[in-house]
């Protein structure tokens, strides 16, 4: 199986799975350090990026990338989620239905999970605290 690559859009740092598609990003903290396309395991170095998945396509990535950055700046950086769903990124920030897993790196350089619950149709998966996260 091919490592999933991330393409950057335009100059900003957010980065679409599939440009045609545009339901999964990584928002990068370090753009500049990337490059133009970057492997998973490139961006699960930045400590300090998001992974973004939506439930319906962004419509223009300029303002998905606004909307989330006003989004995430009511988060301390370190509390900032490492992954984020929003399930109509087309509606009001303040709108947004979301899903978030923050983790933390550890000593080791590996990742953990804060914990969370996500809502699956008639489901619910929790995520338990201190659990590892890899790509």
């Amino acid at each position: 199986m091919t490592e999933p690559t991330f393409t950057r859009s335009g100059s900003t740092a957010l980065y679409w799975a599939d440009p045609s598609d545009p339901v999964a990003a990584f928002l990068a903290s370090s753009p500049d350090t990337l490059g133009g396309r970057p492997t998973l395991s490139r961006t699960w170095d930045d400590t300090a990026g998001c992974y973004v998945f939506l439930g319906t396509p962004a419509t223009d990535s300029a303002d998905f990338l606004q909307v989330l950055r006003t989004w995430l700046a009511l988060y301390s950086p370190r509390q900032a989620p490492r992954f984020l769903w929003v399930a109509d990124p087309a509606s009001a920030p303040t709108a947004w239905a979301t899903t978030v897993l923050t983790c933390r790196r550890a000593t080791d350089g590996t990742w953990a999970a804060d914990g969370a619950t996500f809502p699956l149709t008639e489901y619910r998966l929790a995520v338990s605290g201190g659990g590892a996260i890899t790509p």
